[in-house]
């Protein structure tokens, strides 16, 4: 208990210096490399409809139509937190970016006080925050105007409430709901923390009370949730946010995205045949040559593609995407195996293991640069690395970095799982089952689907690199 007080009743030194790192390290990136991406201009007129006209649309703010929306392809969440930041200190440039470097920080500092609560040693708390501060599969993420850099933040705050609920012995229902619910409305797979919510409630309470504590966590993001679905069906909107946006006004392209489901593989062929669909530009749209396994198949997409083309600057024809849905269940019937098990495999891997990533760092290539897929498959894995490295040598250096420091976390992280299945835990069991658990929780569900990119993963980081932290430094005593 002596460890237990120092820690928490101690000077505030080691967390002024964690939060300090940290929003250093992001705001050096927000203001001398900001980025954003396809979604950035979506989240800047719905920001600027709630910060003007007080209402959540994708209308032109100029005009103050306020159409009803959902807010872009999340929730509410980020938008109102940019009008937030908007209305505080102003709209100049770096201001949501630097605001999303201080909110990581006090994300980080809880999630490190945390551990330093659960293993009651002070050194462990301090090299945990010390490494989620400026750990390269986190700290880049703030310079971009998107979700990612909050979603990371909120959920590392649902990650800290977790730990403090496994100190505790008893499951922090409140602030765990309250958390979970702000993590959901910035991105809707936020829900998915749910997973390590209810082993944590089993293992700490048992079935029982582990159920009923769980349920009260649900109710309470379940209320503000249901509100929003309420607000959409008022608005003729229905009661659920669609999966996939449509164009302007449109339905969405369901059957032909179910169709790319069955045979896409990674993110870099997304450009080709994915985003003509967002902007209806149907005339550009390539398929890769393994999307078909039968010629008579190619020779349906092309002739649904040809005729598709007369449609640019409109919504897809409902007629042309039920082709595509029934091409996506005679899939599923003629190749089960591949369709339900090889390629969401494959695309697994690929979110984990994809080399060319750079997790938010400005190590892009230009806009010329070559699909790293499609040169492998031209020149293969060596002869691609070469070609990418003699080119473009500072991105490659910053995306080797990252590189090496994913591929050491997750094998030694691999690692841990097989040593804790034989029992050699060092105190780390649960949290490890419930770093395993969130990413599972991850994984399975958007290798199943087409929107599969290994940003979708960086949620699981966090609960993974404090996991690795425990274990080597000897964590719970």
């Amino acid at each position: 208990m002596n460890k237990l007080h120092q820690m928490t009743e101690s000077g505030p030194t080691v967390w002024v210096m964690i939060f300090a790192l940290a929003v250093t390290v992001r705001s050096l990136l927000a203001v001398f490399a900001p980025g954003g991406g396809g979604d950035t201009e979506s989240y800047t007129t719905v920001a600027l409809n709630v910060l003007q006209n007080f209402c959540v649309s994708q209308s032109d703010p100029s005009g103050g139509q306020c159409l009803a929306s959902w807010g872009g392809n999340q929730g509410p969440g980020y938008p109102a937190f940019v009008a937030l930041v908007w209305a505080t200190v102003g709209t100049w440039e770096p201001s949501v970016r630097l605001v999303q470097g201080v909110v990581a920080g006090a994300a980080i500092v809880r999630l490190a006080f945390a551990v330093g609560v659960l293993t009651r040693r002070r050194a462990i708390a301090l090299v945990c925050g010390v490494v989620l501060a400026v750990s390269p599969l986190q700290a880049a993420w703030s310079r971009m105007f998107l979700t990612e850099s909050l979603a990371l933040a909120t959920t590392t705050f649902v990650i800290a409430e977790l730990l403090l609920s496994l100190a505790n012995k008893k499951l922090r229902v409140w602030p765990l709901g309250l958390t979970l619910t702000l993590a959901v409305f910035v991105r809707y797979d936020a829900a998915l923390l749910a997973i390590p919510i209810a082993i944590a409630a089993l293992y700490i309470h048992g079935w029982r009370d582990g159920i009923m504590r769980g349920a009260v966590v649900a109710a309470i993001v379940t209320i503000p949730l249901g509100g929003w679905g309420a607000r959409g069906a008022a608005n003729e909107l229905g009661w659920i946010p669609p999966r996939i946006a449509a164009f302007e006004g449109g339905d969405p392209a369901y059957g032909y995205f179910d169709w790319a489901s069955t045979w896409s593989r990674n993110q870099y062929e997304r450009p080709a045949w994915a985003f003509p669909i967002h902007v209806a530009k149907y005339s550009w749209i390539q398929i890769p040559d393994h999307a078909f396994r039968l010629d008579a198949e190619r020779t349906v997409v092309n002739n649904l593609l040809a005729e598709l083309a007369a449609y640019d600057d409109q919504a897809m024809p409902m007629h042309i995407d039920a082709i595509f849905a029934d091409l996506a269940r005679g899939a599923r019937v003629v190749y089960p195996f591949n369709t339900r098990v090889v390629v969401p495999l494959v695309r697994a891997a690929d979110m984990w293991g994809n080399p060319f990533y750079s997790f938010g760092w400005p190590s892009e290539i230009g806009d010329t640069r070559p699909n790293p897929s499609a040169l492998i498959t031209e020149k293969g894995l060596f002869g691609a690395v070469f070609e990418l490295v003699t080119q473009y040598p500072s991105q490659v250096f910053v995306k080797g970095v990252v590189g090496i420091y994913r591929y050491v976390l997750l094998l030694v992280f691999a690692g841990l799982l097989v040593l804790a299945a034989t029992g050699r835990t060092r105190g780390t069991g649960a949290v490890l089952v419930l770093a395993l658990s969130y990413a599972v929780a991850r994984t399975v569900p958007f290798s199943l689907s087409h929107a599969s990119e290994t940003r979708y993963m960086i949620e699981a980081i966090p609960l993974i690199e404090v996991a690795v932290i425990m274990w080597i430094m000897g964590s719970v005593r």
